[in-house]
C-alpha cells in the first residue's frame, strides 16, 4: 500500500468515525473541518509553516464555523480574526488539555514536517504540554503506520512511545499498553472524555484493536464507552483507516459515507492531495 491508499483510509476512517459519534445527526462532525483545514493548507502551501496556517485558520473560520470546536480552538480562532499574532492566541491553562489540537495536526504525519514545526502549529490554539503531547502522539502513530514499522500486529503503543515527550498522555500509553489488548472496554476504564490524556491514549488504544475487532465492532465499542465519542472514534478511525487503506473499509461502512453531506468535499481534498503523496 502506498502513501496516498493510506492517506485515503485515514481521511475516510476518521470522517466515518467522527459522523458516527455524532449519530450522522451533522453533515460533518467539528473535528473532521479541522482536519480538512490542515489539508487544505497541505495543498495551498509549499512550505508549510506557523504563520501559514494561522493565516489560513483566520479566513478558513471567518464565517463563523468555528461555534462547535473545542474551546481553546474558539477562543484561538477569535484572537485571530481580532489581528492577534497567533504566538499569542493559543491557550496555555489546565482547560486547554484537550483534543482539538490532535484533530486539526494529523494530516501533517503525511507531509513529513519536522516535530518542532508541528508543535509550533500546533500552538496557534493550544499551547499546553499536554495538548502538544498528544498530538505529537497521534502523529508519531500514524508515521509508524505509513512506514511500515506497524502492521497490525503487537503494540503500537510500544513501537512509538519514544517519541512521545514526558507528560500525563505518554504515562497514560504506557498504563494502557500494559492491557496487553484485552479489549476496548478495558482501556474505557481509564477515561473516555475529551481531556487529551485520556482521549488519545484511548484512542490509540482501540486503533490497535481493529484487526481482531474489525472497524465497525472498533467504533461501535468506542462510542458504548461513552465520553467524547465523536473525537475517539474519529482519532481511532484515522490510525485504523490508515492502517487497512480505504479499499479494505467495508462496503457498509462505504455507503454510510457516501450518505454524508460533506463526502464529496472529502472526495475532493483526498484527489487533490494525491500529486503531493505520491511524488
Amino acid at each position: 500500500m502506498n502513501l496516498f491508499e493510506q492517506f485515503e483510509g485515514f481521511m475516510i476512517s476518521g470522517a466515518l468515525g467522527g459522523a458516527w459519534g455524532n449519530g450522522f445527526e451533522r453533515p460533518v462532525s467539528p473535528g473532521t473541518n479541522l482536519t480538512l483545514s490542515t489539508c487544505l493548507s497541505i495543498l495551498k502551501h509549499k512550505n508549510l509553516s506557523a504563520e501559514l496556517v494561522a493565516a489560513d485558520l483566520r479566513e478558513y473560520y471567518s464565517d463563523g464555523a468555528s461555534k462547535d470546536l473545542d474551546t481553546p480552538t474558539r477562543l484561538a480562532l477569535s484572537g485571530l480574526e481580532e489581528g492577534l499574532d497567533w504566538r499569542l492566541t493559543g491557550a496555555s491553562g489546565p482547560f486547554a488539555a484537550l483534543n482539538g489540537a490532535c484533530r486539526r495536526i494529523a494530516p501533517l504525519a503525511f507531509t513529513g514536517l519536522p516535530k518542532s514545526a508541528i508543535l509550533e502549529i500546533c500552538r496557534i490554539t493550544h499551547r499546553n504540554d499536554e495538548a502538544c503531547a498528544g498530538a505529537l502522539a497521534l502523529v508519531s502513530c500514524i508515521t509508524t503506520i505509513t512506514s511500515g514499522q506497524w502492521k497490525g500486529q503487537g503494540s503500537l503503543i510500544d513501537l512509538m512511545i519514544h517519541d512521545v515527550p514526558d507528560s500525563e498522555v505518554k504515562h497514560r500509553l504506557v498504563e494502557l499498553s500494559l492491557l496487553k489488548n484485552t479489549g476496548i472496554e478495558a482501556a474505557a476504564k481509564w477515561g473516555t472524555s475529551a481531556f487529551v490524556v485520556e482521549s488519545v491514549p484511548f484512542a490509540i488504544y482501540s486503533a490497535e484493536q481493529v484487526l481482531h475487532t474489525g472497524l465497525l465492532n472498533m467504533f461501535n465499542g468506542i462510542i458504548a464507552a461513552g465520553g467524547d465519542v465523536d473525537t475517539n472514534a474519529a482519532m481511532a478511525g484515522q490510525l485504523a483507516g490508515t492502517l487497512l487503506g480505504a479499499e479494505a473499509i467495508p462496503p457498509p461502512l462505504i455507503l454510510r459515507f457516501k450518505q454524508m453531506k460533506e463526502h464529496s468535499r472529502i472526495l475532493e481534498i483526498i484527489q487533490k492531495m494525491k500529486p503531493i503523496l505520491s511524488a
